[in-house]
């Protein structure tokens, strides 16, 4: 049996990355495109009660500033998937965590929209938040009749009242991610491209199951 643990793994596109050669989606090479830039909320939890748009919108080359006010009907909620999202980026005035994504500037380039994302003021109605299980914010939610299996075996309580030597601790981990670009990280950008032929998006993805 042969393993891979504890052995030298190769990074084939290591050379291209510190040279500067390794091309992103953000790299392509696309006529006359528009950049956007995302502005992201700056509570953890509550509701948007307005923006402020006019500093925004008064920059030369500004395009357009979306946010849930003016998208419409076109934000709407994927199917919903094992493990998947019940909302979705825009849908309504809601922030459900810090950074959520509540509005998009689009200009004739990367520097505007940028420039114009910081001058956009936002209106929050804050709520408390909540990081852990114990937290005052906590949201509980019963599970249906059904849904999953419960398991009943042994006696625990008993168990641990004869044993010996029992443990009595709590400990909090993290937020880990498996992706094997953790130590190198491509930029978080992409490229879409439209025409009659059809649409095409490009943006950095690490899917540790086929690495």
């Amino acid at each position: 049996m042969t393993t891979r643990i504890g052995q030298p793994t190769p990074r084939i596109d290591g050379r291209a990355k510190v040279t500067g050669r390794a091309l992103y989606p953000s790299d392509e090479d696309v006529k006359n495109p528009t950049s956007a830039f995302l502005l992201t909320s700056a509570i953890a939890k509550g509701r948007i009660k307005g923006f402020d748009l006019e500093e925004a919108q008064a920059l030369p080359d500004v395009l357009d500033i979306l946010t849930h006010e003016n998208v419409g009907d076109e934000a709407k909620v994927p199917e919903q998937q094992s493990g998947g999202e019940t909302t979705t980026t825009m849908q309504d005035d809601r922030v459900w965590h810090d950074g959520r994504i509540i509005g998009i500037v689009l200009a004739d380039s990367y520097e505007v929209a940028r420039d114009a994302a910081f001058r956009v003021r936002v209106h929050f109605e804050r709520e408390v938040h909540s990081a852990t299980f114990d937290c005052p914010g906590v949201d509980e939610e019963r599970r249906e009749p059904g849904e999953h299996e419960d398991y009943d075996v042994g006696d625990v309580a008993s168990a641990l009242a004869r044993a010996e030597v029992t443990v009595d601790e709590r400990y909090e981990t993290p937020t880990s991610t498996t992706t094997p670009s953790s130590s190198s990280p491509p930029p978080p950008s992409g490229t879409a491209t439209s025409s009659p032929s059809g649409s095409r998006a490009s943006s950095p993805m690490a899917c540790p199951a086929t690495s």
